[in-house]
């Protein structure tokens, strides 16, 4: 089975917080499956954050 992000993908990250969503631009920097945890860069701030894959090109923040 294909890796559903692959490093170096630009993607679509989804920040969630009580009471708003926001959702930017980030660039994976890991290979990885739905449902893993990879390392990700926020293409607006530039900071390296972690989130778990949710869909194809979609990644979710954890805090």
């Amino acid at each position: 089975t294909p890796p559903t992000i692959k490093q170096g993908s630009v993607i679509k990250l989804f920040i969630k917080s009580s009471g708003f969503r926001i959702v930017t631009k980030g660039l994976a920097q890991q290979t990885g499956y739905t449902g893993e945890v990879i390392k990700v860069k926020n293409l607006d701030s530039k900071k390296i954050l972690y989130g778990e894959i949710i869909d194809s090109g979609k990644v979710q923040i954890i805090f």
